[in-house]
């Protein structure tokens, strides 16, 4: 297999570069500056999703009911994940016993 270096394929790959990895690795070092690991991790399990929903988008693919459903509980445990956390009441200082 051979590859021809048109101008077609250098501007696929000059997108597929750009904005596939370097935008991508540049915002996820963004928000873990900001962001605890825990909750930014949980974003990972949107990929999928996005996925589908490029399919319906780009090439009139359809979800059906079970995976409707698989989304909705995608998103709300990546929801419940980054709800804010009550803080604890109990102390791991070793002197407060």
């Amino acid at each position: 297999m051979s590859i021809t270096f048109s101008p077609q394929f250098l501007l696929i790959l000059f997108t597929i570069s750009l904005f596939g990895t370097s935008l991508a690795y540049w915002l996820w070092s963004e928000i873990l500056r900001t962001t605890e690991l825990s909750r930014a991790n949980a974003f990972a399990f949107l990929v999928p999703g996005f996925g589908l929903a490029m399919g319906v988008a780009f090439f009139g693919e359809s979800i059906g009911l079970l995976t409707g459903l698989g989304i909705l509980v995608t998103l709300l445990g990546v929801a419940m994940t980054n709800m804010d956390r009550p803080e604890s009441t109990q102390t791991t200082d070793a002197s407060a016993h």
